[in-house]
């Protein structure tokens, strides 16, 4: 089985202190119209199913993996 993933890594020039629920919470809020980024229905319900868009600090680096 082949599954395509895309890998979004961001770069800064000051250390990232934050979590990967910040880095969520930014896309969500930045692109509310996408369900896929936050979880949440329309009428601000959740959405039960595994992520397919999660959000990760990893060594420092703020990263999106879908």
């Amino acid at each position: 089985m082949s599954l395509e993933t895309l890998t979004l890594t961001l770069a800064s020039t000051l250390p990232i202190t934050e979590s990967a629920v910040q880095l969520r919470g930014f896309f969500a809020t930045k692109f509310t119209e996408y369900e896929l980024l936050h979880q949440h229905a329309d009428a601000g319900k959740l959405i039960y199913r595994y992520p397919k868009i999660q959000y990760k600090i990893i060594g420092g680096t703020p990263t999106v993996m879908g």
